[in-house]
């Protein structure tokens, strides 16, 4: 099992940035963030599948706005689970 290393907002968005795939980036945000997003999907009527196909199609979306600079990190990170 590999070890999920923490990243700063800062940090987080200069690993999406990069060319290559962030495998890394992905797995912290799953770790981080997924419980408070899911919540948010369950609590509005959804369930855990609902909540895990948002939140995948939001982490997609995350990745392609920090990479067309569409996010520019005035917002901390977790703030993509509510765009």
């Amino acid at each position: 099992m590999s070890k999920t290393r923490g990243f700063s907002d800062v940090g987080l968005l200069d690993c999406l940035r990069q060319a290559r795939p962030p495998d890394e980036a992905v797995r912290f945000i799953y770790k981080t963030y997924f419980r408070m997003c899911s919540s948010v999907v369950i609590k509005g009527s959804g369930n855990h599948q609902d909540a895990e196909d948002i939140f995948q199609e939001a982490v997609v979306s995350f990745i392609e706005m920090v990479r067309s600079g569409r996010f520019r990190g005035s917002r901390p990170s977790a703030a993509f689970c509510f765009l």
